[in-house]
This record gives structure tokens, sequence and C-alpha cells, in this order.
């Protein structure tokens, strides 16, 4: 009888012990004095210009909040952007970070969320394209494209100043034209008698005096 008393009575002392343990866990977990949504890509990760990240950040206290966001590759540990943020009391905002990781395929990061005495953590899979831009392939066909467009407005430029050249020739032969034609007419009325009566008046007069005679 005895050992079954002592066996109850350290199980209680062994209880009443515990307690305080379980009490100050419930309490952390309830007093946490922010929380992290969801992440969302807002601008899409290529291996030219990097990307963009947001996270929700929301504060729980009365007070203003300053956090420390970081963002690690998961298993190099390599850092790829860290900024502070300050919250509100009571609270939320969106809390954006760019990088760029270099190159791309799928990257495995680790995003911890700080604000000195509590952090939050988590792992996303991040997709990485891959820019056109990036290849010198694109630039080289953007210069042959430009010298292309250069010689086909160099044709139909020498095309139109030919064309004109040719009508103003055209325009300037005629004019010869017109101007012979025209002193050719005033050369034939100029070489005609200019009084045709009086010269046959003469003439009769003449033929009149040798019939006297």
């Amino acid at each position: 009888m005895r050992n079954i008393n002592k066996i109850i009575t350290m199980v209680m002392v062994l209880t009443l012990a515990l307690v305080p343990f379980i009490v100050l866990d419930d309490g952390s977990d309830a007093a946490s004095d922010f929380n992290c949504g969801e992440m969302k890509i807002t601008k899409s990760f290529d291996d030219m210009s990097g990307g963009t990240i947001m996270v929700p950040v929301e504060n729980k206290t009365n007070d203003l909040m300053t956090v420390t966001i970081t963002v690690k590759d998961t298993s190099s540990k390599k850092l790829y952007a860290e900024d502070k943020f300050e919250i509100t009391a009571n609270g939320e905002t969106e809390c954006k970070l760019s990088w760029n990781f270099g190159s791309s395929g799928d990257k495995r990061i680790s995003v911890s969320v700080s604000n000195g005495s509590e952090t939050e953590s988590f792992e996303r899979t991040i997709s990485v394209e891959h820019s056109i831009w990036k290849d010198p392939v694109t630039y080289i066909a953007i210069v042959v494209a430009i010298i292309i467009i250069a010689i086909m407005i160099f044709i139909k430029m020498r095309s139109n100043t030919d064309a004109k050249a040719k009508e103003m020739k055209g325009k300037k032969e005629e004019k010869i034209f017109t101007k012979m034609a025209e002193e050719k007419k005033n050369s034939k009325v100029e070489s005609k008698p200019s009084n045709p009566v009086s010269l046959e008046k003469k003439t009769y007069d003449g033929s009149k005096r040798n019939r006297r005679k």
C-alpha cells in the first residue's frame, strides 16, 4: 500500500512539474507578435532581369514593428536578397524583394522573417525562365534587320530621285522644243513682205510705162 502511495505521489509531482512548461508553450504560440501570409511572385523571374516576390506580414501588436526578410538558396545558403520593412501597429504590409538568379531553371529558396525576437521561415521553389535578350544571336538578328531596312530605304530614295530627275529632264526638253518651235514660227513670219500691195502696184505701174513707150 505504501508503494502505491509513493507511486501516486511521484506521478502528481511530475505532473505539477510539467504544467508550467505546457502553459508556457501554449502561451508562446498565442503571443506571436506577427504572422506571415502566402508568398506570391509579383514579377516573373528570368535569367536576364530577375524577378520579384511579395510576402504579406501582419503586425499583431499595438506598436510599430520592423521586420527583416532574408532570402537564401536552400542548398548553398547563398544570400539572394535581404531588406527591412516597417509594419504599422495592428496593420499589414506587402513586403517586396527583387533579385536576379543569373541562370534559368527551378530554384529552391528559404525565406525567413524576423522581428529580432521571433523568426518565421518557409521554403519555396521558383521557376526561372530563359530570356532571349541574353543570347548574342538576338542582337545579331537585330543588327541584320536594321541593315536590311537601311538598304531598302536607300533603294527607295534612289528610285524616287531617279524618277524625279527623269521627270525634270523631260520637262526641260519639252520647254526647249516648244521654244524652238516658237522661234521657227516667228522666223517664217518675219521673212514675208511687209507691204505686198505696194509691190504689186509698182509692178503694175512699171508695165504700164513700158506700153506707152
